[in-house]
């Protein structure tokens, strides 16, 4: 889709100080934070970001960010 070679854009990445791994981490904390104030329940998130299973998905939100999913809901005004 970028119009480039897999190592042309690691090269990229790595000229930015970045990994493909540490960009697609940010991407599913983004996606995570959204989905979750879209409404949408951990078990639908755990699917759309391809986690195995629900608790799965909430251990990896609460080493992200602190909280878990359910707490970082309740914490929005």
């Amino acid at each position: 889709m970028l119009n480039m070679d897999s190592s042309t854009l690691y090269r990229h990445l790595k000229k930015e100080g970045t990994t493909f791994k540490d960009v697609l981490l940010s991407v599913k904390q983004d996606l995570a934070k959204n989905y979750l104030l879209q409404g949408m329940t951990c078990s639908q998130i755990t699917y759309l970001l391809g986690y195995s299973e629900p608790a799965a998905f909430q251990r990896a939100f609460k080493r992200w960010f602190g909280i878990s999913p359910g707490k970082y809901i309740k914490s929005l005004p």
